[in-house]
């Protein structure tokens, strides 16, 4: 702007200058009347010369209003330039972040392989204590053996059904990795869309920075071209041709801007797809977390059988120690009876020694009595020892179910955990969201304004072309008459020299009459 108002001063210096040579020239011309033909032309040449400067003046005032515009076009291209970085950095944060939920969608599958693994070491351990249970139950026990051989089955397909329900999981999560992969595939190409924006705005920009060098290189031309009128045709020439210039480059800046606009449009509905997708995973989350739920509630009813198991548990182990006291109560009775008898049996056999044979008869027998009791009462505490395997089995399978059905809530309460992380990342999701379509819009509004701008420039440019042409056929106009004008005053100025030359001979002559 400084530069400009410069050249204005300049301009109007040079001006001053040439209004006082024609003021010094009127009044040298009015004093000879010979001459009164040329001073209306020299008049009319002056106010020419003086309705080109007032047009020169304007035109200067036109291009530091379009230099200004050219500035505050570039300004925008800048701001542009940064909000492009700002998304390029959001789309960066948004992959980053969509990793991350990669990563935790991975632990989540290997969590429920373990889950897996776990459910079929239970299987199998349920096999076992089958197996081992059908060894061990008796005939007076069977029927109650039958019922916890009921009950294991059912557990056994619930525990199928868990095990279907982590398959289908694992499914699911298959499925959302899928979905993520594709989503970030698609975040891809929206930072290389990106990309290819900045490129076009670097270049851009470029193209500005040309624009102003060559304004400058042009503003440098007109300062010195204004010293003489025929620097100033050639100035005004130069700046007919780099007005053409700079319609070039506006026409150029104007298709960039057109491709950048069908460019934003493109990039407008990848972003809507994106936003689509995020919509259908948060609803595909949702239908997880009712899963997970329902999930729940099958454990809640898994613990309600397993406690009823161990409350049946508890009542067997009551009803096999009755019963194994009873046994060892009566054979301690027996064995009480039998050392009574083979008491009695000595003092009859010192009493009586006719009856000896008898005697050792009835203690063979009783000896035999007392070997049956014995190996039954042998047989009894094996059974027992079985019995409280089996028992112990059974606490230590109760105590894993348990194990199990508390690291299935803990994994719950897990998952909802990372539901409600996931949640929390969906609603900043859709925060950034709402801030990239306030910039959207803001952009548009800036690009609407700046297109109006533009527009606008491109009427006035056409304008300011009409009337350069007006001013150049002026000047032809101009150039023509000072031709003649010059050729009159030539003229005159010889024959002024021819008067004065005659007028000098003519005073000589009368000097010397």
């Amino acid at each position: 702007m400084d530069e400009w108002k410069e050249h204005a001063t300049r301009a109007a210096q040079l001006f001053d200058a040439l209004a006082k040579d024609a003021m010094m020239t009127l009044s040298e011309i009015r004093e000879t009347p010979c001459l009164a033909q040329f001073r209306e032309e020299y008049e009319n040449l002056h106010s020419a010369l003086r309705k080109a400067h007032e047009n020169e003046r304007r035109l200067i005032k036109k291009s530091k209003d379009l230099s200004n515009e050219l500035h505050q076009y570039q300004n925008k291209v800048a701001e542009t330039l940064h909000a492009a970085t700002g998304n390029q950095e959001l789309g960066q944060q948004l992959s980053s972040d969509i990793k991350g939920l990669e990563k935790k969608i991975m632990d989540n599958k290997e969590t429920l392989l373990s889950k897996r693994d776990l459910c079929d070491g239970l299987e199998r351990k349920i096999d076992e204590l089958n197996t081992s249970d059908q060894r061990g139950v008796t005939d007076e026990d069977h029927a109650r053996l039958q019922s916890l051989t009921l009950q294991k089955e059912l557990q056994q397909r619930e525990v199928d059904r868990a095990a279907e329900d982590v398959q289908h999981l694992g499914i699911v999560s298959d499925r959302t990795r899928a979905e993520v992969a594709e989503l970030q595939g698609k975040c891809a190409k929206s930072e290389a869309a990106i990309g290819a924006l900045r490129e076009k705005i670097n270049e851009k920009k470029r193209e500005v920075e040309e624009i102003t060098d060559k304004r400058n290189e042009l503003e440098k031309d007109i300062d010195d071209l204004t010293m003489v009128s025929e620097e100033n045709r050639a100035e005004l020439r130069s700046k007919q041709q780099s007005f053409s210039h700079e319609t070039q480059i506006l026409q150029k800046i104007e298709q960039a801007s057109r491709d950048m606009v069908t460019e934003e449009g493109v990039m407008e509905g990848e972003y809507r797809r994106l936003q689509e997708e995020i919509r259908l995973s948060t609803l595909k989350i949702d239908e997880e977390q009712v899963k997970i739920k329902k999930a729940e509630h099958e454990n809640g009813v898994k613990k309600q059988i397993l406690d009823e198991k161990s409350s049946a548990r508890k009542a067997l182990r009551k009803d096999i120690d009755v019963r194994i006291q009873g046994a060892l109560d009566t054979l301690k009775e027996n064995i009480i009876q039998s050392e009574q008898i083979r008491k009695d049996a000595e003092e009859e056999r010192t009493s009586w020694r006719d009856k000896v044979h008898d005697a050792e008869a009835d203690r063979d027998r009783l000896q035999k009595e007392n070997d049956a009791e014995q190996k039954r009462i042998e047989s009894l505490l094996r059974e027992r020892d079985i019995l409280n395997k089996n028992v112990i089995k059974a606490d230590e399978k109760t105590k894993q179910q348990i194990e199990l059905v508390r690291n299935k809530e803990s994994e719950v309460s897990q998952l909802k955990k990372e539901i409600g992380k996931w949640k929390h990342d969906a609603q900043e999701f859709r925060k950034k969201i709402y801030q990239l379509e306030k910039q959207r819009e803001k952009v548009a509004i800036d690009l609407s304004t700046a297109n109006t701008k533009y527009y606008s420039g491109l009427e006035e440019l056409k304008a300011r072309d009409e009337r350069l042409n007006e001013v150049q056929k002026q000047i032809g106009d101009m150039e023509t008459k000072l031709a003649t004008q010059k050729n009159l005053y030539d003229a005159v100025v010889a024959d002024r020299n021819v008067y004065s030359k005659n007028l000098i001979e003519s005073n000589v002559k009368a000097r010397y009459d």
